[in-house]
Parts: structure tokens; sequence; C-alpha cells
């Protein structure tokens, strides 16, 4: 299931959410045919652990996309303010809007920042509808299907997402030309827990400024240069760490692999060479 989601954030990262209204439908048909996909393995749960796992993280994963793009579908029909000053005002009210949703879930969301699992039981469990009428925002759900916390858990991703759309956009408008070098620019089209697995690699290393560079910066860095969105660095690592199937470090080893096949290849070249 890890290598489905890897798949879909791919394939959305593929495309150009900033090029026209088209490409964020696109990207919202691919996320409805994954949740359809995922709506019918929330039948049952062998255990109670898949069941939390299910409805805590694979779902909500999914879930912050169709969030996300609807938001920006959003964005794109407001007419905002003409002017370059009178956009990123309008930007950054959208923002201030988002910290207050943060601020108003702020227990629920220091709970998912911090990776918390000691009430999973009751927020995630369909046993556990008397449990989160707490909730600043209580989305009315079936739950056969759904838990009124995988919706808080999948919104706090999906305005993490647009947080970070807002800003970058906020620092093209005053800034236009600063990462753009010869008139090319880079787009990273591989899977993007690939990228965070490199950037871990380079941060772990301290490739970076000797080592000075944190994780958060580095993906902001990689965001902006590779015009791609990583996320969180802590839920990346958790797919890092969480894979099954492959190597942990799939992507480095499979680097590693291609770069000693080219040394090789150039020794086979060369067969009187001598170090």
């Amino acid at each position: 299931m890890i290598a489905d989601l890897d798949r879909l954030d791919a394939q959305i990262s593929a495309l150009d959410l900033t090029a026209d209204v088209a490409s964020l439908k696109q990207a919202l048909e691919l996320v409805d045919a994954q949740l359809g996909h995922l709506s019918r393995q929330a039948a049952e749960f062998a255990r109670r652990e898949e069941e939390i796992q299910f409805f805590k993280v694979t779902r909500p994963r999914v879930f912050r996309w169709r969030i996300y793009l609807l938001e920006r579908l959003q964005l794109e029909a407001c007419q905002s303010p003409a002017g370059k000053e009178g956009e990123i005002a309008f930007l950054e009210f959208q923002r201030s809007y988002l910290k207050r949703f943060f601020i108003m879930n702020g227990y629920h969301y220091r709970y998912y920042k911090f990776q918390s699992d000691e009430l999973d039981e009751k927020y995630f469990l369909s046993t556990s509808v008397s449990e989160v009428t707490n909730l600043a925002e209580l989305p009315a759900v079936d739950f056969k299907a759904s838990r009124p916390m995988e919706y808080l858990f999948a919104k706090f991703q999906a305005y993490e997402l647009l947080d970070s759309y807002l800003e970058k956009r906020i620092n093209e408008l005053r800034s236009p030309h600063q990462h753009s070098r010869n008139g090319h620019q880079m787009k990273w089209t591989g899977e993007g827990v690939n990228l965070a697995e490199l950037a871990y690699g380079l941060q772990l290393s301290g490739q970076i400024n000797n080592g000075s560079i944190g994780i958060h910066e580095l993906f902001r860095v990689l965001n902006e240069v590779f015009q791609i969105d990583l996320g969180i660095p802590k839920r990346r690592f958790d797919d890092l760490y969480g894979r099954k199937r492959l190597s942990k470090t799939h992507f480095l080893d499979k680097m590693r692999s291609l770069l000693l096949k080219k040394i090789e290849d150039q020794d086979a070249y060369s067969p009187g060479r001598t170090e």
C-alpha cells in the first residue's frame, strides 16, 4: 500500500499544479480514484492496529490531497486584488486563516505533530464516535468508512501543504527571478520520497553548510529548486522507516549501484588503466 501512495504522490508531483485549473482537476481525479480504492478496503480489519494505521496514516495521506486541491481550486476562482502588493496581501490573509485553524485545533494539532499514540484507540476505531465530540470542526461521517479524526488529520496535512504553497507564491512575487538561472528551471519528476531520502542523506552526512543546515530548511530549499512539495520531514522519514518490501535506503542503494556500474563500464573501456 505504501508503494501505491508513493506512486500517487509522484503522479501529482509530476503535474504542473501552477499551470492551470485543468492540472488541478486532473490531480483530483487521481486522488478520487485512489480514495475509491481505499474505501473498498475499509470494511473489515483483522487487528485493531491495522484499523488505527489505516485511518490515522493511510487514508489521511490520500485525503489530504483532495482537501488541498479543492482549496487550490477555490483560490483560483477568487479574484485577488490587482497588482503585486494586492495579491501578496490576499495570499498573506489566506495564510492567517490557516494559522487560526491550527490554533483553534491546538490540542489535536499537537497530538498530530508530536506523533502521539496514547489516544489512538479513542480516535481511530469504529467504537470511538463518542470520544471525539470536542473537535472544533466535527464532520458528519459514515463510521463504516471513515473517522472524524481521520478527517482532521488529513486537514492538518492539507493545510500545511497549502501554507507551503502560499509561502512559495508570496516569495515568488517578491523575488520573481530568485530561483531562475539563464531562463532554465528544474523540476523533480521522480518520486518525492526519493528526494526526501537523498535530503536526509545529505543532511545527516553534513555535506551542506558544514553540516549546519537543518532538515526542515533543506526541504524548503529542495521544494523551491525542484518545484515540488516534499511535505513534513518527519512524515517523510516515517515513509522510509515504514518500508516493508523495499530497502530502507532503496533510492540511495540504486544510485550507488548505477554509479558503480558506470565506473565498471569505464574501466571496461580502459583495460590498461592503472591507479
